[in-house]
């Protein structure tokens, strides 16, 4: 499946699909990151440019 990465903060995310047979695998994997609440999100300003 997947193999450790050391010296790194990983999380693996693991789904199977269709019901009822799962005969598909989906994994996705992320290194997670130090988060900047102080920087603008740019999600945040598309959504106040939409009028949200």
């Amino acid at each position: 499946m997947t193999r450790e990465a050391p010296n790194r903060d990983m999380v693996t995310l693991q789904t199977c699909t269709p019901i009822p047979t799962f005969q598909r695998r989906l994994i996705i994997r992320a290194e997670r990151v130090e988060n900047h609440p102080e920087k603008p999100n740019p999600m945040e300003k598309a959504a106040e440019r939409r009028g949200r």
